[in-house]
C-alpha cells in the first residue's frame, strides 16, 4: 500500500508541474546558496537600512499613540463640559 501512495504522490506532482508548465530541469544548474553570500559591507548596509525602517515605524507608532491619547483627552474634556452644563 505504501508504494501505491508514493506513486499517487508522484503522479499528483507531475500533474501540477504540467498544469503550471514547470520544468525542474530548467533550474537544475542553479545553485540556491550562491546568491546568499554577503560580505561585511553588505551586512552593514542591510543593518543600517533595517535600523532606518525600524526608526520610521517606531516614530509612526508613537505618533498614533499620541494621537489616540489626544483624542481620548478631548473626549473626556467634552464629557466634563457636558456634565457641568447640565
Amino acid at each position: 500500500m505504501r508504494h501505491e501512495e508514493e506513486e499517487d504522490g508522484a503522479e499528483a506532482i507531475s500533474m501540477i508541474r504540467r498544469m503550471f508548465r514547470y520544468n525542474p530541469n530548467r533550474y537544475q544548474d542553479e545553485d540556491d546558496t550562491s546568491d546568499m553570500e554577503a560580505n561585511f559591507d553588505d551586512i552593514l548596509r542591510e543593518e543600517k537600512r533595517s535600523a532606518k525602517i525600524a526608526k520610521k515605524e517606531d516614530e509612526e507608532e508613537l505618533r498614533k499613540i499620541e494621537e489616540e491619547e489626544r483624542r481620548e483627552r478631548l473626549r473626556k474634556e467634552s464629557k466634563k463640559r457636558k456634565l457641568s452644563h447640565q
